[in-house]
């Protein structure tokens, strides 16, 4: 008496088979198409996209410290340390601390333009959202918050601690490999490496479904970045022309938040919650500044738009020999 398989398994089966010859393009047999080219996954994550925009724009404008300094509760962004296993550490109290909602509405805002255009140019429903959540991603580290952390540490961490914290981790007490995991800019550069990659594997779909990719470097581009470079350059040297800003370590690139590193026992912080740690930060100092968040906000939105802009593709059909700019 032979075996059966279950049906279970046989389906299994062929949704492996399916993936394993169309890769992520079998994703898209899961997203239904509506009238007008639309389908209805794209157009909720949109809803949810403005709906995270539109909450943003009230929290702003009803924060006590006003729409520049606004952000996430800090329960919420304690909840984002948790999942990325940092420890929690019980800081000193301040009104600006964790993701500015002004930062959010702007990724947010991006990331729906993304996905309108993309659509425009013929993605499918699969591609064009995961797609523009992993450029939001990339966005989020390149090229504002790389250039953020190094400047951070070369003008304060270096002067005040003797080493780049934020680039090598934490070097007391620990090995090296603990030190290199833990560092702020090793974990950057891991989700930044993965989000290029799941770019990749989707044009690499796109491009075998007949739509030739090229993406843009040209003057709109480099005016983009020009933008973001000279916006940080007047963030480093803003004491220059304001003298009410506060120092911490050197003299330039002012902040309107510094944190102190330290042993935790000796400021009196309960190891249990530092997930073993024994140095970090023990304490952080708020000193609002609106020349220096204008500044912030400034690089980042023109960091945002250079990103996009220059990592949308320009979509050519191969068959239509069509150009669809944007």
């Amino acid at each position: 008496m032979g075996s059966t398989t279950h049906p279970f398994f046989i389906k299994l089966q062929k949704i492996y088979n399916k993936f394993y010859y169309r890769g992520f393009d079998a994703f898209n047999d899961y997203f239904p198409p509506l009238k007008d080219n639309a389908d209805l996954y794209s157009e909720r994550f949109k809803t949810l996209l403005l709906a995270g925009c539109a909450f943003c724009i009230i929290m702003m404008v009803i924060s006590p410290v006003g729409f520049l300094y606004a952000c996430f509760p800090r329960p919420f962004y304690f909840i984002f340390l948790y999942i990325l296993r940092v420890p929690n550490i019980p800081l000193s109290p301040t009104l600006e601390w964790g993701i500015h909602y002004i930062t959010v509405l702007t990724y947010f805002t991006a990331c729906y333009f993304s996905i309108e255009y993309l659509e425009n140019i013929g993605f499918k429903p699969f591609h064009k959202i995961v797609y523009s959540v992993l450029l939001m991603l990339i966005t989020f580290f390149i090229p504002f918050e790389f250039i953020y952390i190094t400047l951070y540490d070369l003008f304060h961490n270096l002067p005040l601690m003797g080493y780049m914290a934020y680039w090598v981790g934490d070097f007391h007490n620990q090995s090296f490999i603990y030190a290199i995991t833990h560092s702020v800019m090793v974990i950057d550069i891991v989700i930044t490496s993965f989000c290029f990659i799941g770019l990749y594997m989707i044009l690499n779909d796109v491009k075998e479904s007949g739509l030739k990719i090229k993406f843009r470097f040209d003057k709109i581009s480099k005016l983009l970045l020009t933008g973001f470079i000279l916006s940080m350059i007047f963030w480093i040297i803003i004491p220059i022309f304001d003298s009410t800003v506060e120092i911490w370590g050197t003299n330039w690139f002012p902040q309107t938040i510094y944190v102190k590193f330290g042993n935790y026992i000796d400021y009196g912080i309960d190891l249990s919650t530092t997930g073993g740690q024994t140095f970090g930060i023990v304490q952080e100092f708020w000193y609002p500044h609106d020349i220096i968040k204008y500044a912030n906000h400034i690089s980042k939105i023109f960091s945002v738009l250079f990103m996009f802009y220059t990592f949308l593709p320009r979509g050519i059909d191969v068959n239509e020999k069509t150009k669809h700019k944007l």
